[in-house]
């Protein structure tokens, strides 16, 4: 048995028109509510750590680049007065 009758048209439903009806909202809404921005929480143990981090590897960053030796450069005497260019060939 079908659902419609023979004279109702089979492309409308009656109870089609309650389903799309809209409930009437249980919230009423505000109208000047605003929310407060919170701004980002911020550890001092995590600054502390990473300044002591940056300063130990700023120290060993200078102790990698200076020459803390105090003896002097051996260097043969050059009968050119060191005004010779090395270079290298490849054959």
């Amino acid at each position: 048995m079908a659902d419609n009758d023979d004279q109702e048209d089979p492309e409308i439903d009656k109870d089609e028109e309650h389903m799309s009806s809209k409930k009437p909202s249980l919230i009423t809404p505000i109208d000047d509510f605003q929310v407060t921005k919170k701004i980002p929480h911020h550890s001092e143990f995590d600054d502390e750590m990473a300044k002591n981090k940056f300063e130990s590897e700023e120290q060993q960053r200078l102790a990698a680049i200076t020459i803390d030796d105090d003896a002097p450069d051996l260097e043969r005497d050059d009968e050119f007065g060191h005004s010779r260019l090395h270079c290298w060939v490849l054959l």
